[in-house]
């Protein structure tokens, strides 16, 4: 299973956070859904203009103790 590479997207004053991998914009309910890699003039951000401006650090995992 690939995991998604969460960035900041922007256009103009929009920031988005986004999967550099396939164009998914990062919510709640696809946090730690499977990646669907594709190539960078297929990803859907890419296509409506934004650009990629930051990485971020890949989701925490919870150690129980």
């Amino acid at each position: 299973m690939q995991q998604h590479n969460w960035v900041t997207f922007t256009k103009g004053r929009i920031h988005v956070t986004g999967c550099a991998h396939c164009g998914q914009v990062l919510l709640p309910t696809n946090e730690n859904t499977e990646c669907y890699k594709v190539s960078m003039s297929d990803n859907l951000l890419a296509k409506k203009g934004f650009r990629a401006t930051g990485y971020m650090m890949p989701p925490r995992t919870r150690h129980v103790a």
